[in-house]
Protein backbone atom coordinates (compact mmCIF):
# COMPACT_ATOMS: atom_id res chain seq x y z
CA UNK A 1 0.00 0.00 0.00
CA UNK A 2 3.25 2.47 0.67
CA UNK A 3 3.73 4.58 -2.15
CA UNK A 4 7.57 3.39 -2.13
CA UNK A 5 5.90 -0.47 -2.68
CA UNK A 6 8.41 -1.38 -0.05
CA UNK A 7 8.70 -5.61 0.09
CA UNK A 8 10.36 -6.68 3.01
CA UNK A 9 11.72 -10.28 1.77
CA UNK A 10 13.93 -8.48 -1.05
CA UNK A 11 17.56 -6.80 -0.27
CA UNK A 12 16.66 -3.90 -1.76
CA UNK A 13 14.68 -2.08 1.51
CA UNK A 14 17.44 -0.64 2.22
CA UNK A 15 17.30 1.72 -1.09
CA UNK A 16 13.75 2.04 -0.60
CA UNK A 17 14.88 3.20 3.21
CA UNK A 18 16.99 5.21 1.86
CA UNK A 19 14.76 7.13 -0.11
CA UNK A 20 12.20 7.66 2.56
CA UNK A 21 14.80 8.85 4.67
CA UNK A 22 15.96 11.40 1.95
CA UNK A 23 12.50 12.40 1.15
CA UNK A 24 11.37 12.59 4.81
CA UNK A 25 14.40 15.31 6.00
CA UNK A 26 12.32 18.24 4.60
CA UNK A 27 8.98 16.97 6.45
CA UNK A 28 11.24 16.75 9.69
CA UNK A 29 10.77 20.92 9.48
CA UNK A 30 7.93 21.15 8.10
CA UNK A 31 5.57 23.75 9.89
CA UNK A 32 8.59 25.89 11.81
CA UNK A 33 9.72 27.30 8.56
CA UNK A 34 10.21 30.92 8.59
CA UNK A 35 9.75 30.71 12.42
CA UNK A 36 12.59 32.09 14.94
CA UNK A 37 12.91 31.55 18.28
CA UNK A 38 11.29 34.43 18.90
CA UNK A 39 7.77 33.74 16.94
CA UNK A 40 8.12 29.87 19.10
CA UNK A 41 8.62 31.85 22.81
CA UNK A 42 11.52 29.52 23.40
CA UNK A 43 14.71 31.21 24.66
CA UNK A 44 17.60 28.77 25.91
CA UNK A 45 20.31 30.03 28.66
CA UNK A 46 24.22 29.85 28.12
CA UNK A 47 25.02 26.67 29.71
CA UNK A 48 28.61 24.26 29.50
CA UNK A 49 29.24 25.21 26.19
CA UNK A 50 27.73 26.79 23.03
CA UNK A 51 27.52 23.35 21.17
CA UNK A 52 25.70 22.01 24.14
CA UNK A 53 23.27 25.18 24.16
CA UNK A 54 23.13 24.42 20.32
CA UNK A 55 22.04 20.98 20.82
CA UNK A 56 19.53 21.90 23.55
CA UNK A 57 18.09 25.06 21.40
CA UNK A 58 17.39 22.50 18.07
CA UNK A 59 16.15 19.35 19.69
CA UNK A 60 13.74 22.00 21.24
CA UNK A 61 13.05 23.50 17.99
CA UNK A 62 12.29 20.31 16.73
CA UNK A 63 10.05 19.07 19.91
CA UNK A 64 7.77 22.02 19.74
CA UNK A 65 7.35 21.16 15.71
CA UNK A 66 6.25 17.55 16.78
CA UNK A 67 3.94 19.24 19.73
CA UNK A 68 2.55 21.73 16.85
CA UNK A 69 1.47 18.58 14.83
CA UNK A 70 -0.22 16.92 17.14
CA UNK A 71 -1.94 19.99 18.24
CA UNK A 72 -2.74 21.24 14.73
CA UNK A 73 -0.95 24.06 14.00
CA UNK A 74 -2.29 25.95 17.34
CA UNK A 75 0.32 28.44 18.28
CA UNK A 76 1.37 28.27 22.36
CA UNK A 77 1.45 31.98 23.35
CA UNK A 78 3.43 31.40 26.77
CA UNK A 79 7.02 32.02 26.33
CA UNK A 80 9.72 29.54 28.09
CA UNK A 81 13.30 29.56 28.79
CA UNK A 82 15.73 26.39 29.29
CA UNK A 83 18.40 26.71 31.66
CA UNK A 84 21.28 24.51 32.89
CA UNK A 85 21.08 22.23 35.59
CA UNK A 86 20.61 22.82 39.18
CA UNK A 87 17.69 25.68 38.49
CA UNK A 88 14.12 25.13 39.48
CA UNK A 89 11.29 23.76 37.44
CA UNK A 90 8.21 25.92 37.24
CA UNK A 91 5.20 26.17 34.49
CA UNK A 92 3.24 29.31 35.12
CA UNK A 93 0.94 30.82 32.98
CA UNK A 94 3.30 34.20 33.58
CA UNK A 95 6.39 31.85 31.64
CA UNK A 96 7.74 28.60 32.38
CA UNK A 97 11.45 28.24 33.34
CA UNK A 98 12.88 25.10 33.27
CA UNK A 99 16.04 23.84 34.49
CA UNK A 100 17.44 21.00 32.35
CA UNK A 101 18.94 18.01 34.66
CA UNK A 102 20.01 15.43 32.45
CA UNK A 103 21.38 17.68 29.19
CA UNK A 104 24.14 15.20 29.02
CA UNK A 105 21.90 12.27 27.72
CA UNK A 106 20.35 13.06 24.93
CA UNK A 107 17.42 10.69 25.52
CA UNK A 108 16.75 12.19 28.78
CA UNK A 109 17.49 15.63 27.09
CA UNK A 110 14.48 15.36 24.83
CA UNK A 111 12.38 13.73 27.70
CA UNK A 112 12.58 16.97 29.49
CA UNK A 113 12.46 19.15 26.67
CA UNK A 114 8.84 17.57 25.66
CA UNK A 115 7.35 17.82 29.25
CA UNK A 116 7.97 21.13 29.52
CA UNK A 117 6.85 22.29 26.23
CA UNK A 118 3.69 19.92 26.55
CA UNK A 119 3.34 21.40 30.00
CA UNK A 120 3.26 24.61 28.34
CA UNK A 121 0.55 23.66 25.60
CA UNK A 122 -1.65 22.37 28.35
CA UNK A 123 -1.74 25.93 30.55
CA UNK A 124 -2.45 27.60 26.95
CA UNK A 125 -5.33 24.89 26.15
CA UNK A 126 -6.67 24.98 30.05
CA UNK A 127 -7.49 27.59 32.64
CA UNK A 128 -4.64 26.73 34.58
CA UNK A 129 -2.63 29.15 36.02
CA UNK A 130 0.16 27.45 37.33
CA UNK A 131 1.02 23.26 36.48
CA UNK A 132 3.96 20.73 38.28
CA UNK A 133 5.75 19.48 35.47
CA UNK A 134 5.15 15.58 36.24
CA UNK A 135 1.34 16.59 35.71
CA UNK A 136 1.93 15.61 32.27
CA UNK A 137 1.33 11.96 31.89
CA UNK A 138 4.31 10.13 31.05
CA UNK A 139 3.46 7.91 28.67
CA UNK A 140 2.77 11.05 26.19
CA UNK A 141 5.72 12.26 27.32
CA UNK A 142 7.70 9.41 26.11
CA UNK A 143 5.72 9.04 22.57
CA UNK A 144 6.21 12.74 21.60
CA UNK A 145 10.08 12.72 22.68
CA UNK A 146 10.29 8.99 20.84
CA UNK A 147 9.19 10.73 17.47
CA UNK A 148 11.33 13.25 17.51
CA UNK A 149 14.79 11.26 18.45
CA UNK A 150 13.22 9.28 15.40
CA UNK A 151 13.03 12.11 13.03
CA UNK A 152 16.45 12.82 14.49
CA UNK A 153 18.13 10.10 13.61
CA UNK A 154 16.25 10.22 10.54
CA UNK A 155 14.97 6.55 11.14
CA UNK A 156 12.18 5.62 8.23
CA UNK A 157 8.91 5.27 9.96
CA UNK A 158 8.39 1.93 8.67
CA UNK A 159 10.99 0.73 11.69
CA UNK A 160 9.81 3.19 14.30
CA UNK A 161 7.29 -0.33 16.17
CA UNK A 162 10.00 -3.28 16.00
CA UNK A 163 9.01 -4.37 19.40
CA UNK A 164 5.30 -3.47 19.51
CA UNK A 165 5.43 -5.86 16.27
CA UNK A 166 6.42 -8.40 17.67
CA UNK A 167 4.07 -8.29 20.59
CA UNK A 168 1.11 -7.94 18.20
CA UNK A 169 2.16 -10.88 16.20
CA UNK A 170 2.45 -13.02 19.54
CA UNK A 171 -0.16 -11.39 20.86
CA UNK A 172 1.79 -10.27 24.47
CA UNK A 173 0.55 -6.52 24.39
CA UNK A 174 0.73 -5.26 27.69
CA UNK A 175 -2.79 -4.30 29.58
CA UNK A 176 -3.43 -0.61 28.30
CA UNK A 177 -4.49 0.39 31.66
CA UNK A 178 -1.55 -0.63 33.96
CA UNK A 179 0.73 0.42 30.90
CA UNK A 180 -0.38 3.94 31.06
CA UNK A 181 -0.04 4.48 34.61
CA UNK A 182 2.87 2.74 35.08
CA UNK A 183 5.78 4.24 33.00
CA UNK A 184 9.80 3.55 32.93
CA UNK A 185 12.31 6.33 32.51
CA UNK A 186 15.09 7.31 30.71
CA UNK A 187 17.21 6.15 33.89
CA UNK A 188 16.04 2.59 33.09
CA UNK A 189 17.46 2.78 28.92
CA UNK A 190 16.10 -0.69 27.50
CA UNK A 191 12.99 -0.94 28.87
CA UNK A 192 12.07 2.80 28.81
CA UNK A 193 12.89 2.43 24.77
CA UNK A 194 10.35 -0.02 24.72
CA UNK A 195 8.06 1.75 27.01
CA UNK A 196 8.22 4.68 24.88
CA UNK A 197 8.17 3.10 21.33
CA UNK A 198 4.75 1.32 22.87
CA UNK A 199 3.49 4.91 24.23
CA UNK A 200 4.45 6.26 20.26
CA UNK A 201 2.73 3.49 18.75
CA UNK A 202 -1.11 3.63 21.10
CA UNK A 203 -0.70 8.09 20.13
CA UNK A 204 -0.51 7.28 16.85
CA UNK A 205 -3.64 4.33 17.24
CA UNK A 206 -5.65 7.73 19.25
CA UNK A 207 -5.23 9.82 16.52
CA UNK A 208 -6.56 7.34 13.68
CA UNK A 209 -9.54 7.54 15.98
CA UNK A 210 -9.33 11.46 16.84
CA UNK A 211 -7.09 13.65 15.18
CA UNK A 212 -7.53 16.09 18.47
CA UNK A 213 -6.76 13.71 20.97
CA UNK A 214 -3.46 16.14 21.95
CA UNK A 215 -5.01 19.03 22.86
CA UNK A 216 -7.76 17.36 24.14
CA UNK A 217 -6.04 15.08 26.96
CA UNK A 218 -3.83 18.29 27.77
CA UNK A 219 -7.33 20.58 28.46
CA UNK A 220 -8.69 17.88 30.51
CA UNK A 221 -5.21 17.33 32.77
CA UNK A 222 -5.92 16.91 36.33
CA UNK A 223 -3.63 15.89 38.76
CA UNK A 224 -6.17 13.94 40.83
CA UNK A 225 -6.82 11.21 38.26
CA UNK A 226 -4.58 8.70 37.24
CA UNK A 227 -3.33 8.72 33.44
CA UNK A 228 -5.28 5.50 32.52
CA UNK A 229 -8.64 7.90 33.76
CA UNK A 230 -7.83 10.82 31.63
CA UNK A 231 -6.93 8.20 28.72
CA UNK A 232 -10.44 6.21 29.42
CA UNK A 233 -12.30 9.47 29.34
CA UNK A 234 -11.29 10.63 25.86
CA UNK A 235 -11.26 6.93 24.04
CA UNK A 236 -13.98 6.54 21.40
CA UNK A 237 -14.69 2.79 23.19
CA UNK A 238 -16.20 2.59 26.28
CA UNK A 239 -17.15 -0.50 28.28
CA UNK A 240 -15.30 -2.66 30.43
CA UNK A 241 -11.44 -3.16 30.69
CA UNK A 242 -11.72 -6.17 28.53
CA UNK A 243 -13.67 -4.40 25.47
CA UNK A 244 -11.06 -1.67 26.27
CA UNK A 245 -8.21 -4.03 26.08
CA UNK A 246 -9.73 -5.64 23.00
CA UNK A 247 -9.96 -2.07 20.87
CA UNK A 248 -6.69 -1.28 22.24
CA UNK A 249 -4.88 -4.66 20.95
CA UNK A 250 -6.93 -4.80 17.59
CA UNK A 251 -5.75 -1.55 16.92
CA UNK A 252 -2.19 -1.98 17.64
CA UNK A 253 -2.00 -4.98 15.27
CA UNK A 254 -3.84 -3.39 12.54
CA UNK A 255 -1.18 -0.45 12.92
CA UNK A 256 1.90 -2.75 13.14
CA UNK A 257 1.22 -5.62 11.12
CA UNK A 258 0.59 -4.09 8.51
CA UNK A 259 3.36 -4.18 5.80
CA UNK A 260 3.58 -0.33 4.61
CA UNK A 261 3.20 2.62 6.93
CA UNK A 262 1.85 4.86 4.81
CA UNK A 263 -1.03 5.40 2.52
CA UNK A 264 -0.31 4.99 -1.27
CA UNK A 265 0.07 8.31 -3.25
CA UNK A 266 -3.16 7.17 -5.38
CA UNK A 267 -5.24 6.69 -2.28
CA UNK A 268 -4.09 10.35 -0.96
CA UNK A 269 -4.80 11.67 -4.42
CA UNK A 270 -8.56 10.03 -4.25
CA UNK A 271 -9.25 11.21 -0.21
CA UNK A 272 -8.16 14.96 -1.08
CA UNK A 273 -9.86 15.16 -4.42
CA UNK A 274 -13.04 14.55 -1.81
CA UNK A 275 -11.98 17.00 1.32
CA UNK A 276 -11.80 19.51 -1.78
CA UNK A 277 -14.85 19.84 -2.92
CA UNK A 278 -18.47 20.32 -1.63
CA UNK A 279 -21.99 19.74 -2.90
CA UNK A 280 -23.61 23.48 -3.97
CA UNK A 281 -27.38 23.33 -4.77
CA UNK A 282 -28.02 24.49 -8.29
CA UNK A 283 -31.31 26.77 -9.10
CA UNK A 284 -34.49 25.34 -9.28
CA UNK A 285 -35.10 22.86 -12.24
CA UNK A 286 -31.44 22.25 -12.94
CA UNK A 287 -30.55 18.95 -13.38
CA UNK A 288 -27.92 16.34 -11.08
CA UNK A 289 -30.93 16.04 -8.35
CA UNK A 290 -30.17 20.02 -7.58
CA UNK A 291 -26.89 20.16 -6.67
CA UNK A 292 -23.67 19.60 -8.13
CA UNK A 293 -19.69 18.90 -6.57
CA UNK A 294 -17.86 22.31 -7.09
CA UNK A 295 -14.25 22.92 -5.92
CA UNK A 296 -13.64 25.16 -2.69
CA UNK A 297 -12.22 27.80 -4.24
CA UNK A 298 -15.28 28.41 -7.15
CA UNK A 299 -17.90 27.90 -4.86
CA UNK A 300 -20.35 31.17 -5.20
CA UNK A 301 -18.94 33.78 -3.71
CA UNK A 302 -22.51 33.66 -1.24
CA UNK A 303 -22.01 30.22 -0.32
CA UNK A 304 -22.01 30.09 2.90
CA UNK A 305 -20.51 26.69 4.39
CA UNK A 306 -22.33 24.85 6.72
CA UNK A 307 -21.26 24.87 10.71
CA UNK A 308 -18.75 22.38 11.55
CA UNK A 309 -17.78 21.71 7.50
CA UNK A 310 -14.21 23.31 7.34
CA UNK A 311 -13.17 21.87 11.10
CA UNK A 312 -13.88 18.80 9.64
CA UNK A 313 -12.31 19.29 6.39
CA UNK A 314 -9.67 20.07 8.69
CA UNK A 315 -9.62 17.08 10.68
CA UNK A 316 -9.71 14.60 7.77
CA UNK A 317 -6.45 16.79 6.00
CA UNK A 318 -4.56 16.44 9.25
CA UNK A 319 -5.37 12.24 9.58
CA UNK A 320 -4.21 12.66 6.02
CA UNK A 321 -1.14 14.47 6.77
CA UNK A 322 -0.38 11.17 9.03
CA UNK A 323 -0.72 8.72 6.62
CA UNK A 324 0.63 10.22 4.28
CA UNK A 325 4.25 9.54 2.24
CA UNK A 326 6.76 12.11 3.10
CA UNK A 327 6.72 13.64 -0.10
CA UNK A 328 3.15 14.70 -0.49
CA UNK A 329 3.55 16.02 3.52
CA UNK A 330 4.15 19.23 2.04
CA UNK A 331 1.73 20.18 0.18
CA UNK A 332 -1.25 18.49 2.40
CA UNK A 333 0.29 21.08 5.07
CA UNK A 334 -0.55 24.21 2.81
CA UNK A 335 -4.31 22.64 2.14
CA UNK A 336 -4.51 22.87 5.59
CA UNK A 337 -3.13 26.65 6.06
CA UNK A 338 -5.85 27.07 3.06
CA UNK A 339 -8.95 25.46 5.20
CA UNK A 340 -7.74 27.81 7.88
CA UNK A 341 -8.01 31.09 6.01
CA UNK A 342 -11.41 30.07 4.65
CA UNK A 343 -12.38 29.51 8.63
CA UNK A 344 -11.08 33.08 9.43
CA UNK A 345 -13.16 34.10 5.88
CA UNK A 346 -10.05 35.67 4.42
CA UNK A 347 -11.19 34.08 0.93
CA UNK A 348 -9.15 35.55 -1.24
CA UNK A 349 -5.90 34.53 0.18
CA UNK A 350 -7.58 31.11 0.65
CA UNK A 351 -8.09 31.20 -3.51
CA UNK A 352 -4.59 31.61 -3.95
CA UNK A 353 -3.52 29.39 -1.27
CA UNK A 354 -5.67 26.79 -2.03
CA UNK A 355 -4.95 26.24 -5.98
CA UNK A 356 -0.76 26.49 -5.19
CA UNK A 357 -1.39 23.83 -2.75
CA UNK A 358 -2.82 21.95 -5.32
CA UNK A 359 -0.01 22.89 -8.08
CA UNK A 360 2.76 21.48 -5.25
CA UNK A 361 0.31 18.18 -4.55
CA UNK A 362 0.52 17.55 -8.17
CA UNK A 363 4.26 17.51 -8.65
CA UNK A 364 4.96 15.75 -5.76
CA UNK A 365 2.65 13.21 -6.97
CA UNK A 366 4.16 12.95 -9.97
CA UNK A 367 7.74 12.58 -8.21
CA UNK A 368 5.83 9.78 -5.81
CA UNK A 369 5.12 7.82 -9.10
CA UNK A 370 8.10 8.28 -10.14
CA UNK A 371 9.88 7.08 -7.11
CA UNK A 372 7.63 4.19 -6.80
CA UNK A 373 8.08 2.84 -10.63
CA UNK A 374 12.02 3.30 -10.21
CA UNK A 375 11.60 1.16 -6.99
CA UNK A 376 9.59 -1.17 -8.65
CA UNK A 377 12.00 -1.49 -11.88
CA UNK A 378 14.78 -2.09 -9.43
CA UNK A 379 13.47 -4.76 -7.74
CA UNK A 380 12.57 -6.86 -11.42
CA UNK A 381 16.12 -5.76 -12.41
CA UNK A 382 17.69 -7.58 -8.81
CA UNK A 383 15.14 -10.51 -8.40
CA UNK A 384 13.52 -11.15 -11.61
CA UNK A 385 10.27 -13.58 -11.54
CA UNK A 386 12.44 -16.50 -12.40
CA UNK A 387 15.06 -15.66 -9.87
CA UNK A 388 12.52 -15.69 -6.85
CA UNK A 389 10.94 -19.05 -7.96
CA UNK A 390 14.12 -20.53 -7.80
CA UNK A 391 13.94 -20.78 -3.67
CA UNK A 392 10.69 -22.27 -4.30
CA UNK A 393 12.30 -25.58 -5.99
CA UNK A 394 14.18 -27.18 -3.29
CA UNK A 395 10.29 -26.93 -1.28
CA UNK A 396 8.70 -28.12 -4.39
CA UNK A 397 11.73 -30.85 -4.26
CA UNK A 398 11.50 -31.77 -0.65
CA UNK A 399 7.24 -31.99 -0.80
CA UNK A 400 7.20 -34.75 -3.77
CA UNK A 401 10.72 -36.70 -2.03
CA UNK A 402 9.48 -40.05 -0.60
CA UNK A 403 10.26 -39.15 3.32
CA UNK A 404 11.27 -42.26 6.34
CA UNK A 405 7.62 -41.99 7.24
CA UNK A 406 6.38 -43.09 3.33
CA UNK A 407 8.65 -46.08 3.27
CA UNK A 408 7.82 -47.49 6.19
CA UNK A 409 3.87 -47.04 5.71
CA UNK A 410 4.03 -48.59 1.63
CA UNK A 411 6.45 -51.67 2.91
CA UNK A 412 3.74 -52.20 6.23
CA UNK A 413 0.90 -51.59 3.20
CA UNK A 414 2.80 -54.17 1.44
CA UNK A 415 2.41 -56.87 4.04
CA UNK A 416 -1.31 -56.75 3.40
CA UNK A 417 -0.69 -57.55 -0.41
CA UNK A 418 1.47 -60.54 0.81
CA UNK A 419 -1.64 -61.90 3.06
CA UNK A 420 -3.88 -61.26 0.08
CA UNK A 421 -1.88 -63.80 -1.57
CA UNK A 422 -1.70 -65.93 0.68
Amino acid sequence: MVDCAMNRETDWRPAARLWLVVLAFPWAFAGLAGLTAADLKIAVGKGDSRQRQSLVKRLAFSTEREIRFWCQGQNAAIPVRFLPAGRAQSLRRSGCVFGLKNAGDRRALVAELTRALLGRRALALSAATELAPEDVPQWLVAAIAFRVRMKDAKRPPGDWYVGSRILAAERQLPDLRFFVDHPFTPAEPLFYELYAESSACLLRVLQQADPRIVPKLLHKLDSRKKPSELLLELLPVKGDAKRVQAWYTKRVRQLTLRQDMFCSAEEIRRQLQKLETVSVKLPEGAGNGGSKETLLEDVPRDYKHQPGDLDKVQQELYKLLAESPPLLAPALERYIAAVKLLRRGKKRRFRKKIKAARKQFQHAYKQARKVREYLVSLEHRRYPPAKRLVRYFPLLEAGFAETEFDKALKSYLDTFEEEGRQ
